[in-house]
């Protein structure tokens, strides 16, 4: 991704032709993709229960040290979610609506030290 950027509270994500932006309210993401002109991403995850993160704050530390870590992970749970959108792929529109599970992790550290880079949202849909 080209031009990769948070906002302040690093709770929206925002790339060239790439974004995921939580809501005002906090209740819900609008996630847009357009990397791909054969690939379209526009869906809409909405929380229907509370969410959850592991401990004070979600993050969890690596290193010997926990005042000076070399790196961490946050994790941010959503495990009920009413998700709607739209796919096209090719050219063809799929308009769906249904459940989905929704975690966001955030890396603050060496891409090989966990095995992804950056950003990941992972998102289940039953529909």
């Amino acid at each position: 991704m080209k031009n990769h950027t948070f906002d302040e509270a690093r709770n929206s994500f925002y790339a060239d032709d790439v974004a995921v932006v939580l809501s005002e309210d906090g209740g819900s993401y609008k996630i847009k993709s357009m990397a791909d002109k054969q690939a379209l991403v526009s869906i809409v995850v909405t929380r229907l229960s509370p969410g959850f993160k592991i401990g004070k704050d979600g993050r969890t530390l690596y290193g010997t040290d926990k005042a000076n870590p070399w790196g961490e992970i946050k994790h941010l749970f959503w495990p009920r979610n009413k998700v709607e959108g739209t796919f096209v792929i090719k050219g063809k529109s799929i308009n769906f609506s249904g459940h989905g599970a929704f975690i966001h992790g955030l890396q603050n550290m060496k891409p090989h030290h966990a095995g992804m880079s950056g950003c990941l949202f992972v998102l289940s849909i039953v529909y």
